[in-house]
């Protein structure tokens, strides 16, 4: 399975809806070409609207990491912010850690079909 890191955490609401609706795509262009993908923005953002969760990787941490560990690789989508974000670099960290592959994509990484 590929864990799928990517910023979501920003100030304007509009940004994580923007950063949650790139990593869904990315994450249906995956399964339509049959990687197994997880992405906790994906998996999680509708959770975190209904039930008031807050947003900060603090909150996600431990849930994330776990997922990461049972993850063969780490893929970076390097939307904008994905250098800044502190979930995204803890992401890097605890993969080099565990010498887990990475990979650094870009929205296009898959192309439309």
């Amino acid at each position: 399975m590929i864990y799928l890191a990517s910023p979501y955490t920003h100030s304007d609401p509009t940004t994580m809806t923007a950063r949650f609706e790139a990593a869904e795509r990315f994450v249906a262009r995956a399964i339509a070409r049959e990687r197994p993908i997880f992405s906790p923005i994906v998996h999680c953002h509708a959770l975190a609207i209904k039930y008031s969760m807050p947003p900060e990787f603090k909150f996600w941490e431990t849930y994330n990491l776990a997922m990461l560990s049972a993850a063969k690789e780490l893929w970076v989508l390097k939307l904008d912010g994905w250098q800044d974000s502190k979930g995204v670099m803890a992401e890097i960290d605890a993969a080099e850690i565990t010498n887990k592959f990475i990979t650094f994509v870009g929205e296009d990484y898959f192309p439309c079909r």
